[in-house]
């Protein structure tokens, strides 16, 4: 007999804290547009970090899932939601577009030091736009390595979009993200377990551990505004 796990559904996760679940698990997001159908998918809720509810969308924390990926994995989200995950390019566009705009990453060190940066607008376009992503509004203490990327289309080794010329920074940095020339933060980078020599390679934060630390655990999440 197979035991059938059923997730709750709702439309964000303050709604299902509002509902009573108040740890962070999984559940069934259900967006609505009017010029389109729902959207259904499984999303990861963190009810606990803070007084706010936040949807993650990509989680970093012990090299279990390979995140050199190309185009197309990126696009649809990969991994364990549970461990390491991309939730999928077309679904942080539908996400942005439905007011999921307040992005926030927390990470940590392999010291067991911990830092957060917020940011109050971020937005992800559509595969016709190549993901492009627009960030501002920057408050925390991890210092703001990600505006640096804002305005930049999505970059993979397979695809590459970066405004460096003939360089490809997914390639160079062995991750995918949004690339300028190239990179602040690389949190899909390898996981490389703390300081190493490999600059820029690793799950980078550069205004919390710099270019030659990889970082123990990063998670990227999103509330509506």
């Amino acid at each position: 007999m197979h035991t059938v796990f059923v997730f709750p559904v709702c439309t964000d996760c303050k709604q299902a804290y509002e509902s009573g679940f108040t740890h962070n698990g999984q559940f069934m997001m259900k967006l609505s547009s009017p010029n389109a159908s729902p959207l259904v998918f499984k999303g990861f809720c963190d009810m606990e970090t803070t007084d706010e509810q936040w949807l993650v969308f990509q989680r970093r924390v012990d090299g279990s899932v390979d995140f050199y990926k190309g185009w197309q994995s990126y696009a649809q989200g990969f991994g364990n939601l549970e461990t390491e995950f991309w939730l999928g390019n077309d679904n942080l566009h539908a996400l942005t577009s439905s007011g999921y705009t307040v992005l926030r990453v927390d990470m940590s060190d392999f010291d067991g030091v911990s830092a957060y940066a917020e940011y109050n607008s971020f937005n992800v376009e559509d595969a016709a736009a190549n993901y492009r992503m627009v960030c501002s509004g920057y408050s925390g203490n991890a210092g703001d390595s990600l505006s640096h990327s804002s305005g930049t289309q999505f970059s993979t080794f397979d695809d590459d979009n970066d405004s460096r010329e003939n360089v490809a920074c997914a390639l160079l940095y062995h991750g995918a993200f949004w690339y300028q020339r190239c990179h602040d933060a690389n949190p899909n980078g390898a996981y490389l377990n703390g300081a190493n020599t490999t600059f820029g390679k690793g799950i980078n934060w550069k205004s919390f551990r710099g270019y030659e630390y990889s970082l123990k655990f990063i998670e990227m999440k999103l509330r509506k505004n």
